[in-house]
């Protein structure tokens, strides 16, 4: 267990013990992961990157924009970097942003080495475990690629 792991799980801990649970149990050393650099850095695993490595905000900011002009609540599909929710919590207007894990062991070691206490704090964010059966309206899908 990595120091940024248990940092980042304290907080998850904390505000969603089941979905701690679930973290924990991961295992992330079968996953094929490394860092992609670029002109930003991502991390790919089994050959697809989780966010672009060319320029992470830009993806993340056009991800954002799709969203309708009025939406105060949103739903992020896929966690990617940490940088949709990063960018939202920033935003005042989303009053209410649930975010999805859709592969537990990806997520697990995305807070292994990277620092997402930002958003995993903010009281905005509801952090779930898994998708509901029927996408939630407005939403965010962040889409990861294989690597180009």
């Amino acid at each position: 267990m990595t120091e940024l792991f248990a940092s980042n799980l304290n907080i998850i801990v904390k505000r969603w013990p089941i979905v701690a649970a679930a973290v924990k149990s991961q295992t992330i050393n079968e996953l094929d992961a490394h860092l992609v650099n670029g002109r930003n850095q991502t991390i790919s695993v089994n050959g697809i990157q989780l966010s672009s490595r060319h320029d992470r905000l830009a993806e993340a900011q056009l991800f954002i924009s799709t969203l309708p002009a009025d939406a105060t609540h949103v739903t992020v599909y896929c966690v990617g970097m940490g940088d949709v929710p990063s960018l939202l919590i920033d935003n005042p207007q989303y009053l209410s942003i649930d975010v999805c894990i859709l592969n537990l062991s990806v997520f697990a070691l995305l807070i292994s080495y990277t620092d997402q206490s930002e958003w995993l704090k903010h009281p905005n964010i509801n952090l779930k475990e898994r998708a509901d059966s029927m996408l939630v309206l407005p939403y965010i899908g962040i889409t990861p690629r294989a690597r180009s």
